[in-house]
């Protein structure tokens, strides 16, 4: 199996996560995108394993917040 992170924490949350891209739980492409903006090992500022998952999420409702209001413009 390919590893991203040295860390075993890091690495055994990145699987579960991944896991849950069958059943529709995850996106690949977006799990692999914030996994490749976390800091292997990073427990002692924490920062980029806590922020980065609720930024992609972000990211994504901003995107559907838009989409909401193209459908509602008028001409």
């Amino acid at each position: 199996m390919i590893t991203l992170f040295t860390n075993e924490s890091f690495q055994f949350e990145l699987e579960i996560t991944l896991g849950t891209t069958y059943r529709q739980g995850a996106d690949v492409g977006e799990v692999l995108t914030t996994a490749a903006a976390i800091t292997d090992g990073d427990f002692a500022e924490g920062a980029s394993l806590h922020c980065e998952p609720l930024a992609s999420a972000r990211r994504g409702q901003r995107i559907f917040d838009w989409l909401d209001g193209v459908g509602t413009a008028s001409a």
